[in-house]
């Protein structure tokens, strides 16, 4: 496999332009002035004028005078990043209606603090970072405060890891007393805290306050989807009564086609509130519908005890493997491993015998019964395709039909630590998974764990070795990328391109320190490992130009714009042509 991150020729582009006058003679200085040139199709740049808002400095339209933190829109105009550009003015106008964006977001700004790196950690999801960068940047800066965005955004990642930690260790208090501590934390804006904090309080034992919680959920949600969410995560809680209102208080609220089919399926795991042909079907098979709802976790303890009953009355193996998929999907791998047996010693046919088998093999596993598993998986490997993997020591397939697929979330659960076989064996594919999804950190921890699943398999410490190595490299880790790749045995061509992705940052960064020859120098190195890259060829040909061999930035340009034909090389080769000729259109 291979990855490279994503660059974006046109914010480099616009970054040459801004800084173009610099360049200039006066009589070019003049025809700009007070005039904007079109980066692209619905944004300008003033290349003259800055200016932080009106003279009397309030903002325009009806919210003159109204509070709206702008930092992190400039962190993203700073940065020429168009499109989170466009994702936050539209987020800042739902938040104020009758707000409109500064004017002079691409402006050349004069010198202030420099926050680019603090906000690069954040996005690389590096919250030690956004520490040690908030650190320096106050000893550097006397007075200066990070932005109240940053700093609302570093607040809701933390509480929203601790909310995550404490719900998976089971520690419901910690939930209620975040939430208490924090309440503007547990709305629909941030909907998932919301949702564990009904869970929270459903398994303290209060189940009233679990459904306040979800029935706030409901009125204050602002989307059917959003409310369609929590009455699934009520049905894993579930209180008859109080659930029952919440489902027909939302029948009456309008719904697309689509939503309303999904309302109809909650209504049928409700269990009889689908209408009469759902009532019909549930009075012939309770079983059925109680296995499709323990399949969802949508089962209380009541009801897997009532399953449980019906399947040694029945001696039911398809009820009994569903039971000890319940139980091995929560780690009990004991009592996983009482029904997948138990299912088995029932002789069942077909399907469930396949699945029972696979769940039995899996549990061994788990327990550390490695020969049991082998011996076990060779006697129904014909009907079990899957334990065939088992028997050949390979990883498992479900996740890699779902990452040929794209279906990136099925395949991190598929190989979520302690799922089952795929985890144990696919750190690797959940690395190149989190890379697809730019979770850069992440994949890195995943390669890194797939580094030691690989012990003395050589293709598979080379695959894990390059996804580490890019990953990193992502992060802008440049140094510890490249040791990565000299400490394992990376394929040769998979070592060519990492170190191409390494280089390349390495080009841009020279770029951004206004560094032209080093620019040069890495570009070309690059273009010797591995085919040519768009985006860095722009940088290339914009280093030409700041470097005043403007012959030769003519020569880039025109080659960009017959290749690519981007908006962008064309403006570069007017400009380079005008610089040649010593004439202005």
């Amino acid at each position: 496999m291979s990855y490279l991150a994503p660059r974006t020729a046109s914010a480099l582009a616009a970054l040459l332009l801004a800084a173009a006058p610099a360049v200039f003679p006066a009589s070019a200085e003049a025809q700009l002035d007070n005039r904007y040139r079109a980066m692209r199709q619905g944004v300008t740049v003033d290349l003259t004028v800055e200016r932080a808002g009106p003279a009397d400095g309030s903002l325009p339209g009806p919210e003159a005078g109204a509070d709206v933190d702008v930092s992190l829109l400039r962190a993203y105009a700073t940065r020429f990043d168009y499109q989170r550009v466009d994702d936050e003015i539209r987020r800042l106008k739902a938040l104020h209606p009758g707000w409109s964006p500064p004017t002079d977001l691409f402006a050349p700004k004069a010198a202030a603090v420099d926050e680019r790196g603090l906000w690069a950690s954040w996005e690389r999801g590096d919250l030690p970072a956004v520490d040690r960068e908030t650190a320096i940047l106050r000893s550097l800066n006397p007075g200066w405060t990070p932005p109240a965005r940053l700093t609302e955004l570093v607040d809701a990642r933390r509480t929203r890891d601790a909310v995550a930690a404490a719900s998976g260790a089971g520690d419901w208090g910690a939930i209620v007393e975040l939430a208490a501590g924090k309440p503007g934390l547990f709305t629909c804006r941030h909907v998932e805290n919301l949702w564990d904090l009904a869970q929270a309080q459903f398994k303290a034992g209060d189940a009233k306050a679990a459904y306040v919680t979800y029935g706030n959920a409901m009125a204050t949600c602002p989307t059917a989807d959003l409310r369609l969410s929590t009455l699934q995560k009520a049905l894993a809680n579930r209180d008859t009564a109080a659930l029952k209102a919440l489902i027909e208080q939302e029948a009456e609220l309008p719904k697309s086609a689509e939503q309303q089919v999904r309302f109809a399926a909650i209504q049928k795991d409700f269990g009889g509130a689908g209408g009469d042909g759902a009532r019909r079907a549930a009075a012939q098979d309770r079983l059925g519908e109680a296995l499709g709802r323990l399949a969802k976790g949508r089962s209380d303890a009541a009801e897997l005890d009532w399953i449980g009953r019906t399947a040694r009355d029945r001696r039911d193996a398809r009820a009994a493997q569903a039971i000890g998929w319940h139980h091995f999907n929560a780690k009990r791998w004991d009592e996983a491993g009482t029904w997948f047996k138990t299912a088995l010693d029932w002789k069942p046919s077909g399907k469930d015998g396949a699945k029972a088998a696979e769940g039995l093999v899996y549990t061994y596993q788990k327990l550390g019964r490695a020969e049991e598993a082998r011996t076990l998986a060779a006697a129904w490997a014909g009907k079990a395709p899957k334990l065939k993997q088992v028997l050949e020591g390979g990883g498992g397939s479900a996740a890699a039909a779902a990452f040929k697929a794209g279906d990136y979330a099925a395949v991190l659960s598929l190989t979520e630590s302690g799922r089952g076989p795929e985890a144990a064996t696919g750190q690797s594919l959940r690395g190149w998974t989190l890379m697809k999804l730019n979770r850069h950190a992440e994949a890195a921890r995943a390669f890194e764990a797939a580094l030691k699943q690989a012990g003395s398999d050589p293709a598979r410490a080379s695959d894990a070795a390059q996804g580490l190595a890019l990953a990193k490299n992502a992060q802008g880790l440049s140094r510890e990328a490249r040791a990565v790749v000299e400490a394992h045995a990376v394929a040769p061509e998979k070592s060519a391109r990492i170190e191409a992705g390494i280089l390349s940052q390495d080009a841009l960064a020279a770029f951004n320190r206004g560094n032209y020859g080093e620019t040069l120098r890495l570009a070309a190195q690059v273009k010797r490992l591995v085919p040519e890259d768009r985006s860095l060829a722009m940088v290339e040909a914009w280093s030409l130009y700041k470097s005043n061999r403007f012959a030769e930035a003519e020569t880039a340009f025109r080659r960009l714009a017959d290749v690519y034909g981007s908006a962008e090389a064309k403006e570069g080769l007017r400009l380079a042509t005008a610089q040649v000729n010593r004439r202005w259109d």
